[in-house]
């Protein structure tokens, strides 16, 4: 059957219309200021709403990023934990698969009870479920702590957005709501800081898991400061109600602009009486706009993000660092991509969302494939370790039968059969002496580094210093991944992934949900936008470390660089330039036409 596609309007078209939107602003003058100033104080309170409310934004990246740096230490604490990649997988997708069904029933909860009550709900989860986490005895109960949480977090991401846009007046709408993914990318990176000031701390993971209740908790107080929306009140018939919560949001506003907009309010009642028409979404310009914003939300998660950001220390530790080492170095990718997405928020209504896409996706496919081949080229050049009768600390991983006997095997194969590496940087006295115990031949890098396959319960006594021919070396574990000198590589193609990920692919998919759909449909369908970027998160996140074993990790981002590259090619035929466009004017240019 033949499909629907979107015929985007001539350029001139485009141009025009955005400049009649421009002319219909009252607020625009000569001078440039569209704030007058009386209204500064409405202004500064729409801000207080957005930054208070926004802590829902906040809490959603904070508890995104923070497993990232926990993980490690998990998996030390928690033997079953780090014996099992499934649940390892769990443990990170625990709080993504809660976040589903918060999502799916998030809509729902708020048209019945609130925006604001709906918030709060999330907060007592966040705090609920940050207690629980910090105090979890095992992987089970964790694993339940992560669910509740992530329950809130699906709440707030869907619930956030719309009580800030429902609050906010037309001509900063856009703007107000975009602080909400800047706050998103302020809580990942405030994560990875707080991950690695715990790093040394007893039960570290416990103290980081559990300081998202604080946040939380702040929120709560907020919240009882700032009114419910007034548009859901209207809906409710609550108009007295409706009206005192607008004139605590719209202080210093001209009485005619503060009546004509509850006029406004009161005529979206009115022509939405008959509640939601589920039948709507069967039809064919409907179903075309579904298609592009579900399929936004599902090409984001396909590109890795989210397998980057909560395996970041991993990846790095794949990349070749200790633990530790790999939790303090996950802060700058975080700060990159918080950068990165105030970028997007600045260029979003100036650069437009097809071209900020698009260019997005191009730096996506061209980091990731530079990704993949580092990690790639890692793997080839495999670090020698030795399997001796002594060593420095630790006990002798018992390598050598299945082997056979060798007195070196590679790195990979000690990791492979569930033993870590202990290394010490050599000094150029050592090289001629470790060359003799290797017999001469040139293992890569065993020129460079003194490294021993040891068991897993020699990773606390892999500490300090070794004294090795006179000369101190500090000692470092490696349990997930092996020294190479292309980590700092990999370090860099994961900042530019994340460079070019943040201020396009980030923002755009939640813009374009924003616009794209009829107001008669609007929150379902955002809502079936969102719940589809959860699921896919979550099918992402819970199978990336399998596909980095049954694949190579170099494999699986080049995997997420086909996609990106395929996505790009798509979206290039059928996404049209709405910059400028008013929400009618964006409905005009999906039209019932078939392809050739």
């Amino acid at each position: 059957a033949a499909a629907p596609y979107l015929k985007p309007q001539p350029r001139e078209s485009r141009d025009q219309a955005a400049m009649d939107v421009a002319d219909s602003r009252a607020l625009i003058v000569s001078s440039g200021d569209t704030t007058r100033p009386a209204e500064r104080p409405m202004i500064q309170g729409m801000m207080i709403f957005t930054f208070v409310a926004g802590a829902g934004g906040f809490l959603f990246g904070y508890d995104t990023g923070v497993i990232s740096g926990a993980l490690p230490f998990i998996r030390d604490d928690l033997p079953q934990v780090g014996a099992s990649t499934s649940l390892q997988a769990l443990v990170v997708s625990g709080a993504v698969l809660g976040a589903v069904f918060g999502a799916a029933i998030a809509g729902l909860l708020s048209d019945a009870y609130g925006r604001r009550t709906c918030l709060v709900v999330a907060d007592v989860l966040f705090a609920l479920g940050a207690a629980v986490m910090a105090l979890a005895p095992d992987a089970t109960v964790l694993i339940l702590g992560r669910l509740v949480v992530g329950f809130g977090v699906g709440m707030a991401s869907m619930v956030v957005p719309v009580y800030i846009a429902e609050a906010s007046r037309a001509e900063n709408r856009a703007g107000l709501v975009s602080v909400n993914t800047v706050l998103i990318t302020l809580g990942q990176f405030m994560s990875f800081v707080i991950n690695s000031a715990l790093r040394f701390q007893h039960h570290q993971w416990r103290w980081m898991l559990g300081v998202c209740g604080v946040p939380a908790v702040l929120q709560l107080i907020g919240l009882q400061m700032l009114p419910e929306s007034p548009r859901w009140l209207v809906k409710q018939g609550r108009l007295a109600e409706a009206k005192l919560a607008l004139k605590k949001l719209r202080k210093g506003q001209m009485p005619i602009d503060f009546e004509n907009e509850m006029n406004e309010l009161q005529t979206v009642k009115n022509k939405n009486a008959m509640g939601m028409d589920w039948s709507k979404l069967k039809e064919t310009h409907v179903q075309s706009q579904l298609k592009m914003g579900v399929g936004l939300q599902v090409l984001q998660q396909l590109c890795g993000i989210n397998t980057i950001m909560y395996f970041t220390p991993v990846i790095i530790e794949f990349a070749g660092f200790d633990k530790h080492s790999a939790v303090f170095l996950s802060m700058l990718p975080a700060f990159v991509n918080m950068l990165g997405s105030l970028l997007g928020v600045y260029c979003i209504e100036r650069t437009g969302r097809r071209r900020l896409l698009l260019g997005s996706l191009a730096g996506v496919s061209l980091s990731l494939l530079l990704l993949g081949y580092t990690f790639n080229l890692a793997q080839s050049k495999d670090l020698y370790v030795t399997v001796g009768d002594t060593t420095p600390n630790g006990e002798v991983c018992d390598v050598r039968e299945a082997l056979g006997n060798s007195r070196s095997i590679g790195c990979k194969a000690c990791a492979a059969v569930g033993c870590g590496v202990c290394t010490a940087t050599m000094d150029v006295d050592s090289v001629t002496h470790w060359k003799n115990v290797f017999n001469g031949q040139d293992h890569h890098m065993a020129e460079h580094i003194l490294a021993m396959c040891l068991t897993n319960t020699s990773a606390s006594t892999c500490a300090g210093t070794l004294v090795e021919r006179g000369t101190s070396k500090t000692l470092q574990w490696h349990d997930n991944g092996c020294p190479n000198v292309y980590g700092q590589l990999s370090i860099l193609a994961l900042i530019l992934y994340l460079a070019t990920f943040s201020p396009g692919l980030s923002p755009v998919p939640w813009a374009v949900n924003a616009e794209i759909y009829h107001q008669d449909v609007r929150g379902l369908a955002a809502g079936i936008a969102t719940t589809a970027n959860w699921v896919t998160n979550f099918l992402v996140s819970h199978t990336f470390l399998h596909l980095t074993i049954a694949i190579g990790i170099g494999n699986t981002f080049w995997m997420f660089a086909s996609i990106a590259a395929l996505g790009m090619g798509i979206y290039y035929q059928i996404l049209p330039e709405t910059k400028g466009l008013s929400l009618e004017e964006i409905q005009g240019l999906f039209v019932e036409e078939s392809l050739a």
